[in-house]
């Protein structure tokens, strides 16, 4: 074999033995109709191949190159048909192949190996109904091979391995495939690993991380369900055993992740199988498992978390929730403490927004340790698991409906205390949940869904409008579940605050808690910058995370190095999870701290007051969370099955947001109208509840409300051309009309790109009716009277003219932007009419020249065809509107 193939490392070379490979296996390849002679010659091949790759006790292992042994290694693969169990030398080969070279082909030929060979055995169970096709001590051998602790370890590290890659930049290259071996090479593996998984997700909503493989979840499965409740315990070991490994690599931590929340998916949709159901050990292999993913979830980032939330997607989809009732009780459990939520009083608690640890509530039991990192992303974490169990959940087959909206409506306390969560990625999280609860499970089909749909509705419109009373100064406002509110409450004792140089005062500690760091201020630098210097700019609450997760030995460790005494350390740690980030950046550059001031009686109108009831405050917060809610309709939501009962009541505060000074919120305000106006759908029910919410934002006194609402009701408009009835489409109509002679030129702006979208849907005899209008509105502006009455202050009668003749003057040029590379009858006449006023009124003359500019750029490629639909005189005064007035004309 080695004269006649030479080992070079060429492209060429691996295209070749490839392709010589694949012609021998593609004969091989066949349906399970083969003679008795072939499968005779097929195992002959294998014995041989076998010889070549391990040899036996009279022919010694040759000496292959590494690409030889790859090549025929995948051969041997190929030659056993899907049903058949391989021998015990090849299963042996294989799997030792598994910790052979992390991250290298061999390895990840032989991952691909054991795929292939836990489906075959699982089918040779009978499992799935299939007869088995080979002898019992074949098959007895594979699977004890694969459900021995030394066959989990090594299955973990092939699955942990199977995304590494040692080239690419970018998001998650890492664990991306990139081209570092030959082309040959990569086809051998991708052959391999096509194992014909089936679609994950199930549902339209899509998955979350861009490592999780569902192929390695399905392998856990079937591992446990082929050798039991004790395979769990053996997975959960080998991961921890190489996590607690002093030696290992740090780099290879983030692999071990990836493969925990593989083992986690595959392992729960296990035992939740009818195989298990009633069985002893299994209610100890749940603990153990739920146990496993509080340990892996807490220390981990909101990225790397996502692996874990697509784990639970896997495990539950498809199956009846009453199966997972442990793991639904851990999740909402963890959910209730890093909130903050007291379910008895359906008060907060005190887990979330002030800092402290997280306090179980009700019969939650003892908070570990290892959940006492309190930080937002912690909060984040664990709602996003439990948005798992309420995607998979409604999607489950069977009678799971009302099962489902039990789940909802368990959740759904705890999300509407949070409503005013004070971190926007928290808040992002809730409206999505809501979304779920609300519009997506089997909720809305219950006979009292409808009702669980308006009180929702009305406990957030009455939170949003809570605090929006002007004469509010703080003091009165009510706090979010959890959040102290502006002022200090009179049942609490007196809190230092710190200097913030932009936002006045903010809440930062107890005193004691703030001599205590002043008095430590140097050591607190040391520890702070020794800490980041390995880890990143790290705030107080991850700090101390950073400290509870480190055992006894690097406790001690760190606190020889600090030369700190360890009582020290934790008084240091206890006030991290009550500093705010800022004060505690403060802190480390030296920035003194202050007591409280004395309270002073401050005038309505001074910026003091202005700044506090400028900053964030839990009515906005809210607000924003109901915006998130309605912007989720529109990425995940069916708008003909729901989102309409809603949104015209929540409109109000999707145009307030306009008017937040944090420029980030009116962002996401201008979001959600966008998202309301292309997914609303105003029915015959609605119609008049939206048509007077629109009204009455019109009337607003703040032109940004003016202008985002005309680019709302243009896109309304527009799609619905073929719903509303004339008359209600004059009511539309009418609220355009009235924003084209406002007198801000941004809202003129927005309400002609609003009048061009709608001129776009109308009929030909429409369009002429518009234009006429337009026309008529436009020649009630006459040059003698405006120039007779130029010295005299304008009259609310002149006003009300100007406007009317403004609105004509703007519909005539949204006729021209309607059509920028056409010339219609109504463009013809629109210029006609506009080339009559250039000189009128210097707003007026702008906005026409540079109507006009635009006209003549968009239709200069075509214009000796376009100028033959003009008449001398219109043309005339087009062309003369471009020239200035001249004195001696």
């Amino acid at each position: 074999l080695d004269d006649r193939f030479p080992a070079e490392d060429g492209n060429k070379f691996s295209q070749r033995l490839f392709g010589m490979l694949s012609t021998m296996v593609s004969c091989w390849s066949l349906p399970r109709n083969e003679s008795p002679d072939d499968a005779s010659e097929r195992r002959r091949l294998q014995t041989k191949l076998l010889t070549l790759l391990c040899g036996t006790e009279d022919v010694p292992v040759q000496a292959l190159s590494w690409r030889f042994q790859l090549f025929l290694s995948w051969c041997l693969l190929r030659l056993y048909q899907p049903w058949e169990v391989p021998s015990p030398r090849t299963v042996d080969f294989f799997l030792h192949g598994l910790t052979a070279g992390r991250g290298q082909p061999k390895q990840k030929l032989s991952t691909a190996f054991v795929h292939r060979l836990l489906l075959t055995c699982l089918k040779a169970t009978d499992l799935r109904g299939e007869p088995a096709a080979q002898t019992d001590a074949a098959y007895a051998h594979a699977l004890e091979a694969l459900v021995s602790p030394a066959g989990c370890c090594a299955v973990v590290e092939g699955l942990a391995f199977d995304r590494k890659s040692q080239e690419g930049s970018g998001r998650g290259a890492m664990f991306r495939q990139s081209e570092q071996w030959s082309t040959g090479v990569q086809e051998v593996i991708s052959d391999a690993a096509r194992t014909l998984p089936s679609m994950f997700p199930v549902t339209r909503l899509s998955y979350l991380s861009y490592v999780y493989k569902s192929k390695n979840s399905r392998a856990a499965e079937y591992l446990v369900r082929l050798g039991g409740v004790p395979v769990v315990h053996r997975l959960v070991e080998a991961v921890r055993d190489f996590q607690s490994n002093p030696s290992r690599d740090p780099a290879d931590d983030r692999f071990y992740s990836c493969v925990a929340a593989e083992i986690i998916g595959g392992a729960a949709r296990a035992l939740s199988d009818d195989k298990f159901e009633g069985a002893a050990p299994v209610a100890e292999a749940w603990s153990a498992l739920i146990d496993f993913l509080g340990a892996q979830v807490s220390p981990l980032s909101l990225e790397f978390s996502e692996d874990f939330a697509d784990a639970l997607r896997y495990a539950t989809g498809r199956r009846h929730p009453s199966r997972f009732r442990t793991l639904v009780d851990y999740v909402h459990q963890r959910v209730q403490q890093v909130l903050g939520y007291d379910k008895q009083s359906h008060e907060p608690g005190t887990g979330s927004s002030n800092g402290a640890p997280p306090v179980a509530s009700g019969n939650s039991g003892t908070q570990s340790a290892e959940g006492t990192r309190d930080d937002y992303t912690t909060q984040a974490k664990w709602v996003l698991m439990q948005q798992s169990l309420l995607i998979e959940f409604p999607a489950s087959p069977g009678d799971s409906a009302e099962a489902a909206s039990e789940l909802a409506l368990q959740i759904a306390p705890t999300m509407h205390a949070n409503l005013a969560h004070p971190y926007k990625l928290c808040r992002s999280l809730i409206g999505n949940s809501f979304f779920l609860i609300y519009d997506y499970s089997p909720l809305k089909t219950m006979p009292d869904g409808q009702g669980h749909h308006q009180a929702f509705l009305d406990l957030v419109l009455a939170r949003i409008v809570e605090a929006t009373d002007p004469s509010a100064d703080g003091s009165g406002s009510s706090s979010a579940p959890g959040i102290e509110a502006e002022g200090v409450p009179p049942e609490k004792p007196a809190l230092a605050h710190s200097a913030d140089k932009n936002q006045g005062e903010t809440l930062a500690l107890p005193q004691d808690q703030v001599e205590f760091l002043q008095a430590n201020a140097e050591r607190l630098r040391q520890l702070f910058s020794r800490l980041s210097s390995k880890r990143g700019d790290l705030g107080p609450g991850e700090l101390a995370a950073l400290y509870d997760s480190m055992d006894a030995a690097t406790r001690a460790q760190l606190a020889e190095a600090l030369g700190m005494a360890p009582d020290l350390i934790e008084r240091f740690v206890g006030s991290l999870r009550v500093l705010q980030p800022e004060t505690f950046q403060e802190l480390v550059e030296g920035f003194p701290l202050r007591g409280t001031p004395e309270k002073q009686e401050v005038p309505a109108s001074s910026p003091e007051v202005a700044t506090r009831l400028s900053a964030p405050s839990p009515t906005k917060w809210a607000r924003e969370t109901a915006l998130f809610w309605q912007m989720g309709l529109e990425g995940m939501g069916d708008v003909a099955l729901h989102g309409c009962w809603a949104t015209p009541r929540v409109l109000g505060a999707a145009f307030q947001g306009i008017l937040d000074p944090d420029q980030e919120s009116v962002l996401q305000a201008q979001r959600a109208l966008k998202s309301m106006s292309i997914s609303l759908v105003v029915s015959e029910e609605i119609f008049d509840q939206v048509v007077e919410q629109l009204r009455q934002q019109s009337k607003s006194s703040s032109w940004k409300i003016r202008q985002e609402l005309a680019s709302f009701v243009g896109r309304v408009r527009a799609r619905h051309v073929a719903v509303w009835s004339p008359a209600r489409v004059e009511q539309i109509d009418a609220l355009v009309w009235g924003l084209l002679g406002d007198e801000r030129k941004e809202v003129q702006n927005a309400a002609r790109a609003a009048q061009s979208l709608i001129l776009l849907v109308y009929d030909n005899a429409a369009l002429a009716a518009a234009t006429a209008r337009f026309v008529e509105s436009a020649d009630s502006l006459s040059r003698k009277r405006l120039r007779r009455k130029a010295d005299a202050p304008p009259t609310e009668k002149d006003r009300a003219r100007a406007a009317k003749a403004m609105a004509g003057v703007q519909g005539l040029i949204a006729v021209l932007y309607a059509f920028p590379y056409d010339v219609v009858p109504e463009t013809v006449k629109a210029v006609g009419t506009l080339a009559k006023f250039v000189g009128t009124s210097p707003d007026i003359t702008a906005a026409i020249r540079s109507a006009f500019a635009e006209f003549k750029r968009t239709h200069q490629d075509e214009w000796h065809r376009h100028v033959e639909k003009f008449d001398p005189a219109t043309l005339d005064a087009f062309n003369e509107s471009f020239e200035s007035p001249s004195y001696f004309c």
